[in-house]
């Protein structure tokens, strides 16, 4: 899974050690030692990543259904 910090940046959670929150930023602190600055809040990037992880299942379950009316060999479990 991912924590999107703008339009296009991501960051994988699995590298994510800590979100602190000092004034209006969040620093994303990351397992090599760096970090990340964001202008968002803790909740407002948890948010987000939850409505990345839900449009990546609905495009999955949609790309499926299309693959099962073709009959196409990937569609099998």
């Amino acid at each position: 899974m991912f924590l999107p910090l703008g339009t296009e940046d991501l960051v994988s959670l699995n590298q994510i050690v800590a979100l602190v929150r000092s004034g209006n930023r969040t620093e994303i602190l990351l397992r090599d030692r760096t970090s990340v600055v964001s202008g968002l809040t803790p909740l407002t990037l948890a948010r987000r990543s939850r409505a990345l992880w839900e449009e990546g299942r609905r495009e999955r379950d949609a790309l499926m259904e299309r693959l099962r009316e073709t009959s196409h060999p990937l569609s099998s479990p």
